[in-house]
């Protein structure tokens, strides 16, 4: 799995991108094995890894959708507050939704209130491409809520909204990242030993040439 990490320096403004990713082990020993990524400096690192991520966690989500047969004003409620379905529209303007000249779209327009009286909107879909069609359902993540609309009942001016409630619904991860300042002093000594070391090799080198020919001219 791999993860895509954007940074941005809060004084400087300056962003970065890295991509640490974790590797699920399949065969022997179970588990993870987390591969990290680095921003290098000329006087520092930054070293990042991942340390937990939900994809990690094997239990299916076993929550399944409840549906509600409502109409415009009506009201649904969920563990942590309620939902109304303000108006469904046809080919909406003011939706995040890109609906082409020729496709169908109608749009619930839902607002959901949490117990806190925050507010959110969730705008899911029934969309026409020609004659496919697909349904597009929307998420709350505050809320751990994912909203469908599946079917308009021509009888009773009505729709079906689907709704789940999972706290498995947001993906995240738990990430580590160290600064590990004036790091190229540790580098810089390192080659220097390098060179140290080849230099002195080299110096045995003609010492010793040095000694064989003084003892084949005694």
């Amino acid at each position: 799995s791999y993860y895509r990490v954007d940074f941005e320096q809060k004084k400087t403004g300056e962003k970065f991108t890295l991509y640490p990713n974790l590797i699920k082990n399949t065969k022997g020993a179970e588990g993870f094995s987390n591969n990290p990524d680095s921003r290098h400096y000329w006087d520092r690192d930054i070293f990042t890894y991942v340390t937990y991520a939900s994809s990690m966690d094997r239990s299916p989500d076993t929550v399944q959708f409840r549906k509600y047969q409502v109409k415009p004003k009506d009201t649904i409620f969920y563990s942590h507050g309620y939902m109304i379905l303000n108006k469904v529209s046809l080919n909406p303007t003011d939706t995040r939704l890109t609906i082409g000249p020729r496709d169908t779209m109608i749009v619930a327009d839902i607002s959901v209130v949490s117990a806190d009286s925050m507010r959110y909107r969730a705008t899911p879909a029934i969309f026409w491409k020609g004659v496919d069609s697909r349904f597009i359902f929307d998420t709350v993540f505050a809320q751990n809520l994912a909203i469908g609309f599946t079917a308009v009942n021509n009888a009773t001016h009505g729709v079906e909204l689907q709704v789940k409630e999972s706290d498995r619904m947001s993906s995240f991860i738990a990430l580590k990242a160290y600064e590990f300042p004036h790091i190229n002093l540790l580098w810089l000594g390192t080659i220097l030993m390098t060179v140290g070391f080849a230099v002195s090799m080299r110096r045995r080198q003609v010492l010793n040439k040095s000694l064989k020919l003084n003892k084949g001219v005694v």
